[in-house]
């Protein structure tokens, strides 16, 4: 994940399955005030992402705005 793109929520939520990440989401949905914080669950890596905006075939985007990787 690169800081300060853009990922879907599902694109998150595929990452943080396939790659054995805890995924814990924060504040409401509203844009930001939204966020999610992956944290590797055998390493100590963390990227987070805020909520920056909706679209109608994408869901939910969430901007990284940090990341161990």
């Amino acid at each position: 994940m690169n800081t300060y793109k853009d990922y879907s929520f599902k694109q998150i939520e595929a990452f943080a399955s396939e790659e054995n990440y805890e995924m814990t989401e924060l504040g409401a949905e509203t844009i930001g005030r939204a966020f999610i914080v992956l944290e590797h669950r055998d390493k100590d890596i963390v990227v987070s992402f805020v909520l920056t905006g909706s679209s109608e075939g994408r869901g939910f985007i969430y901007t990284c705005i940090y990341s161990d990787l």
